[in-house]
């Protein structure tokens, strides 16, 4: 056979000659590509034949050239693992004699530590076959006690080849192994102290989770000494490598560092409040303190160590530039126009990130029971101080903890706001910047607690608004994104003129970052308005439609943030509005997607979504041109080869010289692509499928089969995506497939209770891939935010098929199941948390004290599935309830988070209201939380324990009638309306579902309810706030006690009355349903003769006209 197409023609040197093997050698380092290639492929043969060892090992005693002996050691290295076991005895004893005293006269240091290489790899290969090598570990002990620095340094240069090479057969050492290194970490040179501590970290990766790593404690305090030294000799690099054993050491799952976190914890923070630091060095102090809390938060707590942190961190704050801006809110990106002349790196500035992350990952990790108060002691000095930096510290650090410690600081918001607002009027600029995003994270992460502050908070935003300076405005309008999509249309309405004058002023600011946070608050106000955006529709479009075609590409971000604020716009005002501005809309889209820029073809995708929510039918003639491109786009790979393929025998750019591999293909040269805007744009796409597939209905069917394909072929669709975000919105998009399937059969709403859908063979199988794959992702993923999603889709996908779709097979060729069975085996295990994506090592070692943390989205997401499944099988789930029972109690307990304790009682609220008398099972151990529920400090817990409640009255019946006294006076304190909840648009659903519960009571036994005393509390906490659901229920049990002249409703006739019409005024938030329960009561009422008086009386006590006319036309008439 010729050479091999397109390759070099086979090189072959006589190696018979040493010289010329040393010439081949020496061509090795070359600085010449293609002559280090053709010595590679001159050496192939030649590394073939073990008898050729010898000769590199007579270069290796012999040649003078250092880089010969390099590439000669580097050689046996690689190869005498697999020649050793080929020579006879007497020759391997020579060999490794040889080698030991090649090692001990090698002057060079990178060859020795070749060489020890050499020497592993033998040993390996030795120990392989059984055999002993005493004087390797002698060899050991004999040279940690030479004069020479080079000869104690070779020490541990071969601990740590043999460490790499032979960890099992090192074990049983560990003990001697560690009384070498503390001898190495004390030794007075440096270099020798630096190598005991390499050595060290190879040692700890190698033996992992051997019990036997335990040994090394004594030699972590050795050490923490060497980086010390290290520290004070400026050698920040080996400083980095002794932090980065330190995060090793955290990982692993025995306490091997739990004796030194104080010590550890004390040394970065040092480092991170030092002077004169470099970047590399901060970074890894800092990542080190977050390994601490990540794998032993309450130790860290437990020492005592949390104030003495934040207390650093914050003066770092203080010290630091005095905006504060940039580094809080991480808009070095956004920043563009604005701080764009110096790239320079800023310590102060990478400090105060750093101190930031620090506190955020503290804040998530450290117990609350440990962190909140201190952490709040510290901050109310901060804000409170006459030192305006220290004002500023408090404030960012208040912002900077609000995610990780929203549960706790729910609880405490009456206390924590009115200080936070005060700030706002800080006669320094950079205290209102902190204020301002503190806010903004209370008003992200605190939802919906928060909003009950809406008549205090919205002035004061509205204010900063008008600060000149960019930032405030900037962050202002931050605040208003996120506190402004959660609040209803009525309580926006006083402000709205005001709020979108200032909004589309800033929108038209030469600030891009004012500009693009502008557009993001309007987006969340037209999302909040509803049709009261609809006079501000035109001059906003106005101001917009420039922005939508910006050409400039570092204003991308803003021309995307226009096209976004115009799809919430579409939301919000409705087709017959939108349709003007749909076509405009489309070409930015359009052309977006052209430019290929990966912003704008994610806000171009959610364009789509958005749209396509809006004008449904009227987006059909797009989908012929846009369902592909986006299937396309969620179709992308995801794994990029960055190898040169144009030689077949080129080796990896890192590969050791003269080490040729046998196989070309090198997995190295495969990248996973984790850029920001490709899992971005992806996402967006695979939304945009499902969008498309819920909001065109019937149009989108010619389309389902190939979207279906690229969201669900197996390794190349979405669902399986190495990004779990793609994962995730993947799965969500399935029962939005099955819904527009669903369609093509005439079924276009959910089956009622005790409906069986007939579902055709193809649509059967549609339904049952999908929720195969959402089974399997609970299964075997191992991120909890897909997993979530995954159980959120499977939940959709039954509400639309009903209990059809638990009966289905999963087609499972090896253990076919129904799919009942396996979803149940499944809840158990999420119930338990002890699916892949629950199981984790980020524990403190050997402490079992239960904190009482849960992984949140998924639980949430688990109990919302079991109450569907509950409403779906009734009576038939408390077979399986029984069981799930026994791991859903242990979140409602007391030690547990507030919002694991209001997940589970809601959880139980539900499911008892599906069982029927069987809910009675459960009453001796839910009650008692439900109590204790009602008097909680939240409010989400105590609406919850009132549901749960009135879900035992109503279905357990008779039964429980001679406890009506008793779940009266739980009651009773929750039936008293706060005033402040009169004023705003959330809170008080506590007290709507206990009148909920007080009605239920009077439905079922109204004469074990005393009527006289608890008609009077509750007209006197109408009309409902918050949960406009109870609506019906409360005001059909109120209403029909009148009509029936139920004498204790008779006596307060005239309130009852006046309550049933201010359901009727335009003010009312009333759902529709109770809306018409009352008007048809009042017809009843004031035909009635005993209450027409009063019914007209109170027609004639409205003063708005039109409510006058609405009740003429809706009671009178």
């Amino acid at each position: 056979m010729g050479p091999k197409k397109g390759g070099a023609p086979k090189v072959r040197v006589d190696f018979s000659n040493p010289a010329n093997l040393i010439q081949v050698l020496q061509m090795l380092n070359a600085n010449d590509t293609a002559t280090i290639k053709t010595a590679e492929k001159a050496l192939k043969p030649f590394t073939k034949d073990p008898a050729n060892a010898a000769m590199l090992i007579s270069i290796l005693g012999s040649c003078g050239d250092g880089a010969v002996r390099h590439h000669a050691a580097l050689l046996l290295r690689k190869k005498l693992g697999s020649f050793y076991p080929k020579y006879p005895a007497a020759q391997q004893t020579l060999l490794k004699g040889e080698l030991i005293r090649l090692v001990l006269a090698e002057p060079d240091s990178d060859v020795a530590t070749a060489i020890a290489g050499a020497i592993a790899a033998t040993a390996s290969a030795a120990f392989e076959l059984q055999q002993q090598w005493p004087e390797l570990f002698a060899l050991l002990v004999q040279l940690l006690a030479e004069p020479e620095d080079r000869l104690r340094i070779l020490t541990f240069k071969i601990l740590s080849e043999l460490a790499e090479m032979i960890p099992e057969h090192l074990r049983s050492h560990t003990g001697t192994i560690a009384n070498l290194i503390v001898q190495g970490c004390q030794d007075p040179s440096t270099k020798v102290a630096v190598e005991a501590m390499e050595a060290t970290s190879t040692y700890v990766r190698f033996l992992g989770k051997a019990k036997e790593i335990m040994l090394l404690v004594p030699v972590m305090k050795p050490l923490f000494e060497v980086m010390a030294r290290c520290l004070a000799n400026k050698d920040e690099d080996l400083v980095c490598e002794g932090l980065t054993l330190i995060q090793e050491c955290f990982e692993l799952e025995e306490p091997l560092i739990n004796d030194f976190v104080t010590d550890i914890v004390n040394f970065c923070l040092s480092i991170v409040n030092g002077a004169d630091i470099e970047d590399d060095l901060l970074q890894s102090a800092g990542q080190t303190l977050i390994a601490t809390m990540q794998y032993r938060p309450k130790l860290f707590a437990k020492n005592g160590l949390v104030g003495p942190t934040l207390s650093v961190l914050m003066g770092i704050i203080a010290r630091s530039d005095p905006s504060a801006f940039e580094a809080l809110y991480q808009l070095a990106d956004k920043l563009d126009d604005e701080e764009d002349d110096d790239e320079d790196f800023n310590p102060e500035f990478a400090r105060q990130k750093m101190a930031q992350m620090i506190m955020d990952y503290m804040a998530i990790n450290v117990p609350d029971k440990y962190f909140m108060d201190v952490a709040l002691t510290l901050i109310s000095q901060g804000i409170t101080s006459p030192d305006p930096q220290m004002r500023k510290a408090g404030c960012a650090v208040l912002g900077v903890i609000a995610e990780g410690c929203c549960d706790s600081m729910r609880e405490r918001l009456d206390a924590i706001v009115p200080v936070l607002l005060n700030a706002f009027s800080d006669p320094e600029y950079y205290v209102r910047e902190c204020a301002c995003f503190a806010m903004g994270q209370f008003a992200e992460f605190m939802q919906p607690e928060i909003l009950t502050f809406n008549q205090s908070v919205l002035p004061v935003v509205f204010n900063a608004l008008s600060e000149p300076r960019f930032t405030i405005q900037g962050h202002a309008c931050y605040i208003l994104e996120n506190f402004c999509e959660n609040l209803q249309p009525k309580t926006l309405r006083p402000f709205l003129g005001a709020l979108m004058t200032k909004l589309v002023e800033l929108v038209q600011s030469d600030k891009g970052m004012t500009k693009e946070m502008a557009l993001s608050a309007i987006s969340s106000t037209a999302v909040a308005a509803e049709s009261e955006f609809i006079p501000y529709t035109a001059v906003t479009c106005q101001v917009l439609q420039p922005l939508l075609f910006l050409t400039e590409p570092k204003v991308f971000n803003i021309r995307g943030r226009a096209l976004e604020c115009l799809g919430h716009i579409a939301i919000a005002v409705g087709p017959e509005v939108f349709a003007p501005y749909f076509e405009i809309g489309m070409q930015s889209a359009t052309q977006g997607v052209s430019i290929n820029n990966e912003d704008l073809k994610e806000h171009a995708f959610l364009f789509i979504t958005n749209s396509s929510k809006c004008m449904k039918a009227q987006f059909t003639p797009y989908l012929p041109s846009v369902v592909p491109f986006l299937c396309e786009v969620a179709q992308e790979a995801e794994v990029v080869h960055t190898g040169d393929d144009d030689d077949d025998d080129e080796e990896e750019e890192d590969a050791e010289p003269g080490v040729a591999e046998d196989d070309d293909f090198d997995p190295n040269d495969l990248h996973v692509n984790l850029t920001e805007g490709f899992v971005n744009t992806k996402r967006a796409a695979v939304i945009a499928l499902g969008a498309l597939a819920e909001h065109t209905g019937q149009a989108y069917f010619p389309f389902l089969q190939t979207a279906m394909e690229a969201v669900m072929t197996e390794d190349m669709g979405s669902a399986f995506s190495l990004h779990e975000d793609i994962r995730a919105e993947s799965f969500m998009t399935l029962p939005r497939f099955i819904k527009c399937a669903l369609l093509t059969v005439g079924i276009s709403a959910p089956p009622s209770q005790g409906q069986v859908f007939p579902l055709n063979e193809q649509i059967t199988k549609i339904v049952s891939q999908s929720i195969v794959i959402c089974l399997t992702a609970i299964e075997e993923d191992e991120d909890k935010p897909a997993v979530a999603a995954a159980v959120e889709a499977l939940e959709l996908i039954l509400k639309e098929v009903g209990v059809v779709g638990l009966h289905m097979s999963d087609f499972d060729e090896k253990n076919p199941q129904v799919i009942v069975a396996r979803l149940m085996n499944l809840m158990l295990m999420l119930l338990a948390e002890k699916t892949t994506c629950q199981t984790s090592t980020e524990a403190d070692a050997h402490d079992e004290e239960d904190d009482g943390n849960s992984e949140n989205a998924v639980m949430i997401a688990t109990t919302d599935l079991i109450t569907t499944l509950a409403r779906l099988l009734r009576e038939e789930f408390k077979v399986y309830f029984d069981e799930f029972h026994k791991y859903l109690i242990k979140f409602a307990k007391p030690n547990r988070l507030y919002s694991d304790r209001t997940m589970a009682v809601g959880c139980y609220a539900d499911v008892l209201a599906c069982l029927g008398p069987a809910s009675l099972t459960y009453a001796d151990s839910v009650m008692p939380i439900a109590q204790a529920g009602l008097a909680d400090r939240m409010e989400g817990m105590r609406r919850n324990s009132a549901v749960c409640v009135g879900s035992l009255v109503q279905s357990a019946g008779a039964a429980l009638h001679p406890h009506y006294m008793i779940l009266l006076q739980w009651l009773s304190p929750l039936c008293v309306r706060q005033e402040k909840h009169r004023q705003s648009d959330n809170g008080g659903a506590d007290v709507d579902n206990a009148l909920s519960a007080v009605a239920k009571m009077i439905n079922s036994a109204p004469t074990t309810v005393p009527l006289a005393q608890v008609l009077p509390v509750m007209i006197q906490a109408l009309p409902l706030s918050d949960d406009h659901q109870e609506g019906p229920g409360v005001y059909s049990c109120l209403s029909g006690l009148l009509i029936r002249n139920e004498p204790n409703a008779v006596a307060v006739a005239p309130q009852l009355i006046a309550a049933l019409g201010e359901v009727l005024t335009h003010n009312s938030s009333a759902v529709d349903e109770t809306k018409g329960i009352c008007a048809s009561a009042l017809r009843e009422l004031v035909r009635n003769p005993a209450y027409t008086s009063i019914v007209q009386s109170y027609c004639a006590s409205l003063t708005d006209p039109q409510d006058v006319e609405s009740f003429r036309v809706k009671v009178l008439n």
